[in-house]
């Protein structure tokens, strides 16, 4: 890990050494997870395997790891939005994947979340109103406003029980 450290890169094999060396049993404590967000933060140059390996690996964590299992606590969202967040916004579009799996996939998931992804959507669609603009999150590029965040928009229609 040290060299990946190093070289601020994260290439094929050394995803591959993660999944099936380091973290063979998967991401199963706080401290691997912190770990992978940690190499997140570090590492400027990534494979497509990477990112991949990143959000499938934190939401199986979270998901399978962690109370309630298959959900999303408040304790679950507070942790989120305190390692994948600066200044209130998720810095890669890794984060905002995984911010988006974890939407489609946790049942149930705490109001909190939901407030966390729709801040993201939000600050997204305040800085870029055209609905076709590109949407940088805190620089990164996570696609365009009118696919993201209807996608976002119609899985929190079905999270959320709207009064």
């Amino acid at each position: 890990m040290t060299d990946i450290i190093k070289s601020k890169s994260i290439q094929p094999s050394d995803v591959f050494e993660l999944r099936n060396t380091i973290y063979k049993d998967g991401i199963t404590t706080e401290k691997q997870a912190a770990t992978l967000v940690a190499l997140e933060k570090v590492c400027t140059d990534t494979c497509a395997d990477w990112s991949d390996y990143y959000v499938t690996s934190l939401a199986d964590y979270i998901l399978c790891h962690c109370e309630p299992y298959g959900g999303i606590s408040d304790a679950n969202s507070d942790w989120l939005r305190r390692v994948i967040t600066q200044k209130g916004l998720v810095r890669s579009n890794n984060e905002f994947q995984l911010l988006k799996s974890l939407l489609e996939r946790a049942v149930p998931a705490a109001p909190s979340f939901c407030a966390l992804v729709l801040d993201q959507l939000h600050q997204a669609m305040h800085d870029f109103p055209d609905e076709q603009a590109s949407v940088p999150v805190s620089g990164v590029n996570i696609g365009v406003v009118s696919t993201s965040s209807m996608d976002v928009l119609d899985e929190l229609s079905r999270t959320v029980p709207f009064n």
